[in-house]
């Protein structure tokens, strides 16, 4: 008996894992690169509660940013605080790499996904969460690999 609830447990854990993971192959037209050098200063970001993140992809897929209200903010994040934070598009072709956050004089963003690898996979959609204090002019999303 103890084997058998042991196999359906493991079962079910696999399935919650799973489903929690979004995988979309249609983000190209997320991409929107920089053209020339971005000088800017890095800021910090925070990542999405996965059990939300497809929800917030929905949302993303009509606008490229949109400002959390403090609510939103901690069922996304679990962060509570009083500043403004933005949810803002992002991509990734393979997991294992990090992002890298810049803000310029403008106030544009530049969100880059840098992972180190030779393989080429398809790009996918993420969302991150940023603290600003001013609503964005423009947001450039890009990823990248290292070889």
């Amino acid at each position: 008996m103890n084997k058998f609830l042991f196999i359906i447990s493991t079962m079910m854990y696999s399935i919650l894992l799973t489903s929690c993971v979004v995988k979309s192959t249609n983000a190209e037209n997320w991409k929107n690169p920089f053209s020339g050098s971005f000088e800017g200063i890095n800021k910090d970001y925070y990542l999405i509660n996965q059990l939300y993140l497809q929800d917030v992809i929905s949302i993303l897929d009509k606008t490229s940013y949109y400002k959390l209200s403090q609510d939103e903010l901690f069922r996304l994040t679990g962060i509570v605080d009083t500043k403004s934070y933005y949810c803002c598009r992002a991509i990734y072709s393979i997991k294992g790499g990090k992002y890298i956050v810049q803000r310029n004089i403008n106030n544009d963003l530049q969100i880059t996904y840098v992972v180190l690898s030779r393989r080429k996979k398809s790009i996918n959609k993420d969302a991150l969460v940023i603290q600003l204090d001013e609503v964005p002019n423009k947001i450039y999303v890009t990823e990248t690999s290292v070889q």
